[in-house]
């Protein structure tokens, strides 16, 4: 497999390599959210600063919506430290969820905001961590989410 010329990858790093068309804004929120977990900080930076002001909506492809917005850009917000921002992107995540009655969704938000809590570990955090990821578990293994189920289970057994 070759490797990308280093015009390709600033180019990714900058997100001028995404077409910008219907499926820009899932493009920016999934690499925010993907960059974040892998630790590729410029790229979570540059796609939360084109997503970030779309925090309240879910990304819609033509074809399939997305994790809310608010999911990726907190989720870059956290790894880049932006603790207390990345705490607003998750509760506009999950006010959207609950208006549109997207549980599985909803499931996905309250996991990431309750590891985030965990990671922060400010006054109260310990204990609102601890709620969101029980009503997480819960949710999650009636619907059947084994991935999110361990993720909230992982955050109860600390």
């Amino acid at each position: 497999m070759s490797q990308p010329n280093g015009n390709a990858v600033f180019s990714l790093r900058s997100m001028k390599i995404v077409p910008r068309n219907q499926a820009f804004l899932i493009s920016c929120t999934s690499a925010s959210r993907f960059a974040a977990e892998v630790g590729v900080l410029d790229v979570a930076e540059a796609a939360y600063r084109h997503a970030s002001p779309f925090d309240d909506v879910f990304p819609y492809s033509g074809a399939a919506f997305e994790y809310p917005v608010g999911v990726g850009v907190g989720a870059a917000a956290a790894a880049l430290g932006w603790l207390d921002l990345a705490e607003q992107h998750y509760a506009n995540a999950f006010a959207l969820c609950e208006r549109a009655g997207a549980p599985t969704y909803l499931v996905a938000t309250q996991v990431h905001w309750a590891e985030l809590l965990v990671s922060r570990d400010a006054p109260g955090d310990a204990q609102r961590a601890r709620e969101m990821a029980a009503a997480a578990h819960a949710a999650a293994a009636q619907l059947g989410l084994a991935y999110m189920s361990r993720r909230a289970e992982r955050i109860l057994t600390r």
